[in-house]
């Protein structure tokens, strides 16, 4: 079989070589009285590269704008097809001297290289700049969406968290997760560079607002498809922090220390009696050099639960030798790397309603639950990445990590469940506190269980990972050898331990004990290798690429229980005692030694043709998986050698077509498999959790997923307005599911894991529309967005007496299809109006959320979300004072109980800097001051619904002192710092720039900053 697939591969590319012999022979230049234009601009005080640098073409004699564009971010642009005559090219950027440039197209000439230009800093005083009008939020630059940070006026002092969660179409949940336009931001990058990996707090919460001049969020591909041109479907949404050119050439120092506490009620007790915060932050950002160290710790109540964290990093990157000429960030030889420490102790409570879809009319389950939980995690991660390129045609990179981590965690919980609503059933409010004091036959009648369960772990992992990629170009037309090795390995251990009593109602069966010490080594390791070549066709301008990959993956999970009972165990959650002749303990039935192995192969196949405005690529992968388990031991069976062989294929598909460098369209579909866990393939039934039981299903089938997605997007330069759209459809094939059988009488249920028949039994699609504008010649803008979602899910249940547990039907009845359908909907808007001194923004949101399950037995779950209210910024124009207030009314409907509230948020804060250059500032903050916030989310699935809130702290007072120490060598940077502490955001309202230029009036342009401007 291999002989002949190489043969077929040789045969290939022995005709791609001779088609492309060919192609070269025939084709000629053909002269058309066109030529493109092109040129290098730099920073001519400190030789940088300048990106965003407005350009305009002109014709010579009437001044007449042909043509515009910016510099791409090696500070490169070029202007394509332009015909024959005289023309003056003009560059300008914000707080730069604009200049002009007289050129000649002949008809002779068919590329037009202009060579390097310098730029200078304005020497004026910002006192002498004209406002023009306000800067556009936002703007589109090909595939790239940009946030012109001057637009946004945050609270002195502030990081970049605070700075992204009022850029349009940004969402910041509570855990730091960001997404753009639906799309969640995997990575934070400075200037292009790595900014600590995937840690993205470290940046969001450490770096100032104050240094960043754009945000770009673009979709970065993998370092083999930017190497070698061939998307190969890795990709990642990043975030790229762009900082003010003036600002690169100095040492930034932030130091930032609060004190505060909390206000009104407080959960938390003693634990959290007064709230703190310290950050230092230390950058040097030049062209060839990045350098960071950040240092935070604090105690926060907004979120779920409250924590004591703290964070503590060194970042940098490192460009050596020359660029190398038209090559956009190639250099001979790129290093960095990050090492950080994160440690945390956090606490938690939250309450929760939970209804359990059945099958049976005469039966339905609600379930309350209270839990209280404290974690403790430290870790150390180290990252290094070195890129070698001896010449343009050998590359080389190198990535190594590292992490070492400990964690340990103690938990308590209370739960009760009933056959019916206990809010109708009975007058109870606080279920959890009530329902002790209900009489023995009410409990008898509609309660099915209670648990009290208690939980401690404590555990720690060693992982090293690596890649490693050698990339040969034969040419520039996309001739490439690859040859990719990685590697991983985990070693550790975690302990656990629980103590669990359940009363079981129905069966009058009261005050069964149980407590489980679990020891659980890990003991994983992985690698893959991968090899391909490309081949060029039709003088580079299509590509043939083949490649193979083998992933090879080994997993042991050994598991030793020990049941301990006995009276020096009654009370063993308060001691977590372990007895010294532990053996006598171990049960057997419940400990568990198992061997994983997987070996999965992909031979890929895949073409790709771009034209002037298009991009297209198009492939397919043949998959053979291997999945085997060995030395299987579980409840009483032993398993030996057991293996499975598939085989799956998927397509890939990516096309793109430019209408301009601002508008655009993209479809892309992305198809990957993945195998079933081999102890859910298991023949055996897990019931080391009493109420939850699980059960392996040994005719387990590997899934096949797919999404296609599209995306449109444009900003028009003229009136200042941003568009984007994208849409995505995503289903599954032999998609696993939980089948649930529920017994009404106990409460207990047991799942096992199932294929699902059908192109549409798991499947899901939405959309979001973003669409903003500063309206020309006025200090108004204003923002919109759509989102609307639909999912669909199936899986089986059944209600009725378990009894002896039969996987395919059991008394009671067999096991019915449950369908879930959710459709979710928001739309949120905004306006704004902001001079020189007052920012004031009135914005709302709606959600709307709708579920239904056929086997429910009441009417659909619709929940409904609204909040308006607005916010205000303003700097007053003595004594460098700065106000700041947001007010919000947040009303939710359609949940449980008491979740249906309407909440009045109000916050405030106040500085006032001084020192000289206005280097401090003292600020104090005040967050809920009507103490009226909550948190309450729901979640649907097949089998149930979920409605959770979470107890925090969210009014409070805090006190700050901020101090930035910056020494810069550059004399722009000095005035921008002391000016833009002085003036706020007069300089980000600029986009006409300063007065003045050689001809054509005005300078400056879009993508302009201001002097600190918030």
């Amino acid at each position: 079989m291999m002989k002949k697939v190489i043969s077929v591969l040789a045969v290939l590319l022995a005709i791609v070589a001779t088609s492309t012999a060919q192609t070269k022979s025939e084709t000629k230049f053909k002269l058309d009285g066109r030529a493109n234009v092109n040129g290098h601009i730099i920073d001519g005080s400190t030789t940088e590269n300048m990106p965003q640098v407005t350009i305009q073409l002109f014709q010579i004699p009437d001044s007449t704008f042909l043509y515009g564009t910016i510099t791409d971010n090696e500070g490169w642009f070029n202007i394509k097809k332009v015909p024959v005559g005289e023309y003056f090219l003009k560059y300008s950027f914000v707080g730069y001297q604009p200049q002009t440039f007289d050129l000649k197209i002949i008809k002779e000439d068919r590329e037009r290289a202009l060579g390097v230009f310098k730029m200078y800093d304005e020497s004026i005083m910002l006192s002498e700049a004209v406002i023009e009008e306000s800067l556009p939020p936002t703007q589109v630059v090909e595939d790239t969406l940009m946030f012109n940070v001057s637009a946004f006026r945050v609270p002195e002092g502030s990081v970049l968290e605070e700075l992204i969660k009022r850029l349009p179409g940004v969402e910041v949940d509570e855990n730091g997760g960001i997404t753009v336009n639906g799309k969640t931001v995997s990575r934070i990058l400075v200037d292009g560079q790595e900014y600590f990996g995937n840690d993205r707090q470290m940046a969001t919460k450490n770096l100032p607002v104050n240094i960043i001049h754009r945000i770009k969020t673009y979709q970065r591909k993998s370092d083999l498809a930017r190497i070698t041109g061939v998307d190969d479907g890795e990709e990642e949404t990043v975030m790229d922090l762009q900082i003010k050119p003036n600002m690169r050439n100095g040492w930034l120092h932030n130091m930032d220390g609060g004190i505060g506490f909390p206000v009104g009620h407080n959960d938390y007790g003693d634990w959290l009696k007064f709230l703190y915060s310290g950050r230092y932050t230390l950058n040097r950002f030049q062209a060839n050099t990045q350098f960071s160290v950040n240092a935070n710790t604090q105690n926060s109540g907004r979120g779920n639960g409250v924590s004591h964290t703290t964070q503590i990093g060194v970042n940098f990157a490192k460009n050596i030798g020359e660029q190398f000429p038209r090559r956009r960030n190639e250099f001979p030889l790129v290093i960095g790397g990050n090492i950080r420490w994160n440690g945390s102790d956090s606490r938690s409570m939250n309450e929760s309603e939970t209804e359990t879809f059945t099958t049976s009319y005469t039966s339905a389950s609600f379930r309350n639950n209270r839990s209280n939980s404290s974690n403790g995690n430290g870790s150390v991660n180290g990252e290094f990445r070195m890129e070698w390129r001896p010449d343009t045609s050998l590359n080389i990179i190198f990535r190594p990590s590292f992490q070492i981590s400990r964690n340990h965690s103690n938990s308590e919980s209370s739960s009760v469940t009933f056959n019916t609503d206990p809010y109708i059933a009975t007058d109870m409010v606080d279920i959890l506190d009530e329902y002790r004091y209900l009489s023995t036959l009410m409990l008898d009648s509609i309660g099915v269980n209670s648990q009290e369960s208690h939980n401690h772990s404590e555990g720690g992992n060693n992982q090293l990972n690596g890649e490693f990629q050698f990339n040969k170009r034969f040419n520039d037309q996309g001739r490439n050898f690859t040859v990719r090795f990685t590697f991983g390995s985990t070693k550790g251990t975690n302990d656990s331990y629980s103590h669990n009593k359940q009363t079981y109602y129905q069966m009058h069966s009261r005050d069964t004990v149980m407590n489980r010490y679990n020891v659980s080594p890990t003991d994983n390791s992985n690698w893959s290798g991968r090899v391909m070549w490309s081949e060029p066709i039709d003088s580079g301008r299509g590509n043939l690429q083949l490649s193979y990959q083998i992933q090879v993956s080994n997993r042991n999970t050994n598991r030793e229980t020990y049941v301990l009972w006995g009276p020096d165990f009654e009370d063993w959650e308060d001691s977590w005692y372990i007895p010294y002749e532990l053996e006598q303990y171990r049960n057997s039935t419940l400990s568990r030694t198992a061997t994983n192995v997987s070996r999965n192969h992909t031979l890929a196949l895949q073409f790709r043709y771009n034209t002037e405005n298009s991009n297209f690529n198009i492939g397919v992968n043949f998959m053979p998986q291997y999945t085997g388990m060995d030395n299987f031991q579980y409840m009483g069976k032993i398993i030996g050698d057991t293996s499975r062989v598939v085989y799956n294929w998927s397509p890939t598909l990516n096309y793109r077509y430019r209408f301009s460098r601002q508008k655009s369209v993209q479809m892309t579909l992305r198809s990957n498999t993945s195998q079933p866990n081999m102890e859910d393939m298991m023949d055996i039934t897990d019931d080391s959790n009493p109420l939850n039981i699980r059960k392996g299903n040994p005719g387990l089938l590997p899934s096949l997923s797919n999404t296609l997605s599209f995306e449109f997007q444009n900003y028009i330069q003229e009136t200042s307005k941003t568009f984007t759209f994208n849409t995505s459809l995503s289903n599954s094939l032999r998609n696993v599911a939980q089948r649930t059988d529920y017994d009404p009488t106990t409460g207990v249920s047991i799942t096992q894991p199932q294929n699902m028949t059908g192109f549409w039994t798991n499947w899901n699609a939405s959309s979001n529309v973003q669409f903003n504008q500063t309206i020309p010649n006025s200090k108004w803008r204003y923002s919109t967005s759509s989102n609307a979602s639909y999912r669909h899910q199936e899986s089986y249940m059944r209600t009725g007496s378990i009894g002896n547990y039969n996987a395919g039907s059991g008394s009671g009845g067999s096991a019915v299809l449950s369908t879930t359908k959710s459709i979710g909907a928001g739309q949120n808007a905004s306006v704004t109006y902001r001079n020189d001194w007052l920012e004031v923004t009135a914005n709302g949101r709606f959600n709307y959320s709708h579920s239904e399950n056929n086997q429910r037995q009441n009417s659909n779950m619709d929940t409904y979300t609204f909040s308006y209210g607005g916010r205000a910024n303003a700097r007053l124009p003595w004594r460098n004072i700065n106000l700041g207030t947001d007010i919000t009314m947040q009303s939710r409907r359609g949940y449980s109980g008491s979740y249906n509230r309407d909440d009045l948020i109000w916050n405030a804060n106040a500085s006032i800097s001084f020192l000289k250059g206005n280097a401090g500032t003292l600020q104090i903050q005040y967050y809920d001051i009507l103490n009226d916030e909550t948190n309450v989310n729901r979640t649907v699935s097949t089998t149930g619904r979920t409605d959770t809130k979470n107890n925090s702290i969210h009014s409070y007072i805090m006190l700050h002192f901020i101090l930035r120490v910056n020494v810069f060598g550059n004399r722009a940077a000095r005035q921008e710092m002391r000016q833009g502490n002085q003036m706020g955001g007069r300089g980000g309202m600029a986009q006409g720039g300063m007065r003045g230029g050689n001809r054509g009036g005005q300078g400056g342009g879009p993508g302009g900053f201001g002097g600190g401007g918030r």
